[in-house]
Parts: structure tokens; sequence; C-alpha cells
């Protein structure tokens, strides 16, 4: 039976265990679970806030989704996590002199372009592109980590209930 320690990568968690503890794998096929856990999922376990979590949870659904090779389901789960991102933008609010009062207007704009790539808008011809999914997945996490980690910072607020 072995065990690990699930460390993020990346300047914002200084390096500290995901965990407050070491999980052990043991059993058929625990090893290789715990190995196929890619950096970004790993990521995105960390992020904490309720407002996030319904992005969250479509973005893993997605990247399981991609891995299935299921990429027109994956990119359905990234439609539906911009969605979910669209209805947050409406109550993100810039904090004063630590980020612009356009911050929401361009996260939308941002939004929007994003979704550009996944959304056709009717019945397409052909296989969705494997290549644009990946970039359009990875966009989204990083998106996801910047409005967590402003949330966090105190940066930016979100007012109402989501």
């Amino acid at each position: 039976m072995g065990k690990t320690t699930i460390y993020l990568s990346g300047k914002f968690n200084n390096y500290k265990p995901l965990f407050p503890f070491e999980l052990r794998y043991g059993g058929y096929g625990a090893e290789e679970m715990v190995k196929s856990l890619r950096r970004i999922e790993t990521s995105l376990l960390s992020i904490t806030q309720p407002e996030l979590q319904q992005t969250v949870n479509y973005l893993l659904e997605a990247s399981m989704l991609y891995e299935d090779s299921k990429i027109e389901d994956a990119r359905t789960n990234l439609r539906k996590s911009l969605e979910a991102l669209s209805k947050i933008r409406e109550k993100i609010k810039p904090v004063p002199g630590k980020e612009d009062e356009e911050f929401g207007r361009r996260l939308e704009n941002l939004i929007k372009g994003i979704k550009g790539f996944v959304d056709y808008g009717g019945p397409h011809l052909g296989p969705a592109p494997k290549p644009t999914t990946d970039m359009v997945f990875n966009m989204l996490v990083e998106l996801v980590k910047m409005l967590s980690h402003n949330i966090a910072e105190g940066n930016i607020t979100l007012i109402g209930e989501t």
C-alpha cells in the first residue's frame, strides 16, 4: 500500500499541501487513479468559494469526458461552466482602488469571446476540434483560478446570492 501527499504547484498557495492529510491508496487500480489526477484537476479542487463551485463541477466533468474522448460532451460542460460564470459575473463588484471599475464588463466580454469557441449556434458538420476544446478548458481553468484568487485577496466582491 502506498501513500502520497498532493501539493499544488503555484505561487498562490506557497506550495502547501492540498489536503491537510496524506492520501493513502490501496486496492486494485488505486495507485493508477491517484497518478491520473491531472495538475489542472488538482488546482480546481483547491477552489473553496461556494459561488465558483458550480463552474468547477462543470469543468471537472468536462475534464473526465475529455479524457474519455467524449469531446462533444466535454464541450457541452464547458458551455455550462461559461453560463455559470455569466451568472456569477452579474454579482461581481470590483473593490475601489484594488480593481478597475470596468472589470465586470471586461469579464463579460471575455466570457462571450471564449464561448464563441465552443458554441456553434446550431447543427454543425464534422467532429468538434479537440485542440480548441483543450484550449478553452485551459483558459477556463485559469479564469476560475484568477477569480478565486481575486475574491480571496479582496480585490473583487460578490453581492447577493448566486
